[in-house]
């Protein structure tokens, strides 16, 4: 006897009403996991982080973390060096040197590059002050295509509750 798509579906709905879990075929032949209500639930594909990459976000958290300490303690020159060298290590971990390599030298980037690791020399050379000027204006000018994206990422926490108070809108999707 053979049984219809929509059979076999109520067929795998009453398991999960006996708290079985279910994956019901969709038209493509594809499964799809079913909520207990009997709804599809997305499936969610996560990006596999790999060693080195968990290495890598750690020397930048570190980096991070001896920047702002450096520059807290009056601009400290080794903090600073050691946080610069860290962030450089850890971003190349995580994106491979060839991708490092290619985003610092892309030929629009060059002038931030060249600011950015041109500061990075300076603070290594104990000129800390005039070092982080100069690293800082190359990082904005390395980083100008992703500051509209950050500023649309931090004003979408007007969704939540907490942050709406500090950010008031007109209207709201919800």
């Amino acid at each position: 006897m053979f049984t219809s798509h929509a059979d076999n579906i109520n067929a795998q709905r009453s398991l999960l009403r006996k708290g079985e879990d279910s994956f019901v075929p969709d038209s493509h032949g594809e499964t799809k996991p079913l909520s207990r209500r009997g709804e599809e639930t997305p499936v969610i594909t996560m990006v596999a982080v790999t060693e080195l990459q968990k290495i890598g976000i750690g020397l930048m958290g570190f980096g991070g973390f001896f920047l702002l300490f450096g520059v807290l303690l009056y601009f400290d020159s080794v903090l600073l060096g050691f946080g610069n060298i860290l962030f450089l290590t850890g971003l190349t971990f995580i994106i491979g040197f060839k991708r490092t390599a290619h985003f610092f030298f892309q030929r629009q980037k060059f002038r931030g590059s060249l600011f950015f690791l041109g500061g990075v020399s300076l603070v290594l050379c104990r000129w800390p002050i005039i070092g982080m000027l100069v690293e800082s204006y190359g990082f904005v000018h390395l980083f100008r295509s992703f500051f509209p994206m950050a500023l649309g990422f931090v004003l979408s926490a007007v969704n939540i509750p907490f942050l709406s108070a500090f950010f008031p809108s007109s209207s709201s999707m919800v």
